[in-house]
């Protein structure tokens, strides 16, 4: 099972240590035959390049990961267009 832990931060300058805890944790389960990857964009990056980034993996299980300030901006990202 592949399980692709996502952070979107405000800037690149900041990282994500919840979903490096995660992925700590993760790692020490017993038998754990995931594979567990880490994927963080920022601000600036364009909307296109992640949602390629994240189709691309084609993983069983996403688990997102931002801060409170950005969340709205960040549910944009996931929200379909027409």
């Amino acid at each position: 099972m592949k399980t692709v832990l996502f952070s979107y931060n405000a800037s690149h300058y900041h990282t994500n240590l919840a979903i490096r805890a995660l992925r700590t944790a993760l790692s020490e389960l017993p038998a754990n035959e995931n594979e567990t990857k880490v994927i963080e964009f920022s601000l600036k990056d364009k909307r296109a390049a992640v949602l390629r980034a994240l189709y691309g993996e084609n993983a069983d299980i996403y688990a997102f990961s931002t801060y409170i300030w950005i969340s709205l901006l960040f549910s944009n990202i996931l929200q379909p267009t027409m």
